[in-house]
């Protein structure tokens, strides 16, 4: 029974779930940044998180890709999801709040983005996590944090050396 409640609870992908997600998909793609655009902004903003917001985009893409969704779209919201955590100083109460704005303003982020991005602040709820976007962006935050940490202690230096029964 409990593992039911969490699947109901934390479903991530569920055809009810890209349903109505779908609802309130984000058809026009037109007003992206291109990912030269979005890396020069990390590349200015990024520094001790830098290697964080870069490792794992390819599991946004992945996710997007098994989704039908865009792409780019959930790669630029990956890579910018903490582009402000150094320059606040890793304040929980500034993360993705005023200085994000600024830093997304410059580099003509759209709103859409922002608001994705600003629902993977669990402490704050911002937004809330209530599309495929951001409940990915939630949970794989987290994991790749966790996985980071793995392969940090893992003396070969190779993360193909992780082996999924050792996490």
């Amino acid at each position: 029974k409990e593992i039911e409640k969490l699947t109901k609870e934390y479903c991530l992908y569920t055809w009810e779930n890209i349903w109505n997600s779908s609802q309130n998909k984000i058809n026009d793609f037109s007003n992206l940044p291109n990912r030269e655009k979005i890396l020069e902004m990390v590349n200015k903003y990024s520094t001790s998180t830098k290697q964080h917001n870069l490792q794992v985009w390819d599991i946004m893409e992945y996710f997007a890709e098994k989704l039908w969704e865009n792409k780019d779209y959930w790669w630029m919201v990956w890579v910018i999801h903490d582009i402000d955590w150094d320059y606040i100083e890793k304040d929980w109460n500034r993360h993705c709040k005023e200085e994000f704005i600024k830093m997304c303003n410059e580099f003509k982020i759209p709103e859409n983005i922002i608001k994705d991005v600003q629902s993977h602040v669990s402490t704050s709820m911002i937004e809330k996590p209530d599309t495929l976007v951001r409940k990915y962006l939630s949970s794989t935050d987290e994991l790749s944090w966790f996985i980071w940490a793995y392969f940090r202690m893992n003396p070969s230096n190779d993360p193909m050396d992780i082996k999924v029964k050792s996490i």
